[in-house]
């Protein structure tokens, strides 16, 4: 196998060359007054419209095999920043363009590119803690909604129904989406409870589009010991589960994998609709979990040495009639499944499982479960004063939101794809930049909090090479200011710019073309962890792409990448 190299300023050239063209595309979407960018897929009989930065970023590519790789390494820069805040994506991607394209330009410099980057590593720290030092907690649902307004492109319905989404989920809870049967959007909440783990395969996928396993009405069989082999009770409810077509959901500490790829074999095969999933935590804390689930659905799951264990189980046999045939040996299902609880339903993303509440039990007896797990959110409430220990003290609180908290379904309404799917981007920008905000504070949007930043003063280094590196990090975090007013054609007059520059607070509306005394009060915010995120991935993969004088391809995706574009 050969490679195909690029060296020195050639290679520099097609890496500033590459993070312009994946700048350009996104840097349109920043701001109230964003545009739409429209995409059409590989197999797909209509484009789609959005204004979600890491949508328009994952679809750009170049037929230049370098050029790519820089368009390559700022998608990762934009799918961090939306993994770890759900927001920002296109703020990330202006700041590595930035941070990137002005260090280039000292190429022809007698400069040392990793005391260069140390700068940018310094300064970006510095940046970081004065986010921190400048946010303002947000735990008010009025100014949560103020964040959703933002996130959501200024859509009041949206952001109306995220924060209520929110406030019924808790902290700790999941929010879901799903596409409305009408053309109305709207949310519906249940009780249940989230944890966080998910699918143990992508075999289990039952939703390819959102990377989601659905599964109505399952039996849920969980336990605290590893699932090494198939025991007669395992095989009798997998027997079962296939032939009366019910849903399954295993919860385990583990699970061979030779036992779960013959799972999800069967799944694929349509034979058996299951999921397994991997109780969070470990030892104690997570025999607590499995209780607190078992509590909220209304049966004790299956604990080493506590109670009856699942293999214990008297499983009988009666005959039943299988595909026009007597099966005499067919394990009686009450006998296993009247230890199983049933939910309403479930849904499992990569790290998210949600599990609705139970299902074939009274009114009296939904009601003494409520009670029952309430009561111990009371009784793990008391215990909490007395705990010292930061770690212990997380962990009960976790638990008591987990009893608490409920589920919540928001439902799209949507007359095309095309509207569901622009409606889907902005509802996940809202509810992760709200998430966001409680999780670690507001600042003033609009990208003036880091307009404020970038004229702090900051101790001179040594080095020369190490303050450029600074230099650059502070005036490029200028940009999504910058951005925000060229998207909505505003130019500002330097005695208000000045102002900004000067007083955290001050800034431009953006979409009232108006100067602004206080943001936040105007509602024009932004979550700390959104700018954060966004900062650290750009100056991490910028610093990298700064410190690149080689850039080396397998001829074969070089081939691959030729093909693609017929040259």
């Amino acid at each position: 196998m050969s490679k195909i190299i690029s060296y020195d300023e050639a290679a520099r050239e097609k890496l500033l060359s590459g993070a312009s063209i994946i700048a350009k595309a996104v840097r349109v979407t920043l701001g109230p007054s964003g545009k739409t960018v429209l995409i059409r897929r590989k197999g797909e009989k209509f484009p789609i419209a959005t204004k979600d930065g890491v949508t328009v970023a994952s679809e750009v590519e170049s037929s230049d095999i370098f050029e790519q790789q820089a368009i390559e390494s700022i998608q990762q820069v934009a799918s961090n920043a939306d993994y770890e805040s759900g927001d920002g994506t296109t703020t990330a991607t202006i700041l590595t363009e930035a941070i990137f394209k002005l260090g280039s330009e000292l190429q022809d410099k007698e400069v040392n590119f990793i005391d260069l980057k140390r700068g940018i590593d310094v300064a970006t720290h510095s940046i970081v803690n004065r986010l921190k030092e400048i946010s303002k907690p947000c735990d008010d649902l009025i100014e949560l909604e103020k964040v959703a307004l933002i996130s959501s492109n200024n859509d009041l319905e949206i952001s109306k129904i995220v924060v209520e989404a929110y406030d019924v989920a808790g902290k700790q809870g999941v929010v879901n989406i799903k596409r409305s049967n009408t053309n109305e959007t709207y949310i519906t909440t249940i009780s249940g409870m989230n944890l966080p783990t998910g699918y143990r395969s992508i075999y289990f996928i039952t939703d390819i589009e959102n990377q989601l396993v659905e599964l109505d009405n399952p039996y849920i069989y969980m336990t605290d010991e590893k699932i090494t082999t198939v025991t007669d009770n395992l095989n009798s409810l997998l027997k079962i589960c296939s032939v009366e077509d019910h849903s399954l959901l295993i919860v385990c500490k583990e699970m061979d994998p030779a036992i779960l790829g013959m799972l999800a074999e069967n799944r694929q095969k349509g034979n058996l609709k299951v999921c397994v999933c991997i109780a969070p935590s470990f030892g104690e804390e997570q025999k607590d979990i499995l209780k607190d689930l078992g509590l909220v659905l209304g049966k004790h799951p299956f604990i080493d040495k506590e109670g009856v264990q699942f293999n214990d189980l008297k499983v009988g046999f009666i005959e039943k009639e299988i595909n026009g045939e007597i099966d005499s040996r067919y394990p009686n299902p009450d006998d296993i499944l009247n230890f199983l609880p049933r939910s309403e339903a479930v849904m499992v993303n990569k790290d998210r499982l949600s599990i609705k509440g139970p299902v074939d039990v009274t009114d009296e007896e939904n009601e003494a479960i409520k009670k029952s797990a309430e009561g111990r959110a009371n009784k793990l409430s008391d215990s909490l004063k007395n705990v010292r220990d930061q770690y212990e003290k997380g962990l009960l609180q976790t638990r008591i939101s987990r009893l608490r908290d409920g589920i919540a379904y928001i439902n799209i309404g949507a007359v095309s794809d095309i509207e569901y799917g622009e409606k889907q981007d902005r509802i996940k920008d809202a509810l992760y930049a709200v998430k966001s905000a409680a999780e670690e504070g507001i600042i003033p949007g609009g990208g003036t909090a880091l307009l404020f930043l970038s004229q702090e003063e900051f101790e001179t280094p040594k080095s020369y090479s190490v303050e450029l590196g600074m230099q650059i990090v502070y005036q490029s975090i200028r940009e999504p200011f910058n951005q925000i007013l060229k998207n909505v054609g505003y130019n500002v007059g330097p005695k208000n710019l000045s102002l900004i520059e000067s007083n955290l607070g001050y800034g431009i509306d953006a979409r009232r073309q108006e100067f602004c005394v206080d943001m936040i009060e105007q509602g024009i915010i932004v979550p700390v962890k959104v700018t954060r995120v966004a900062l650290e991935n750009a100056a991490s993969v910028a610093g990298t792409l700064l410190t690149t004088d080689c850039i080396i391809v397998d001829d074969e995706v070089y081939e691959k990448q030729t093909q693609n574009y017929g040259i």
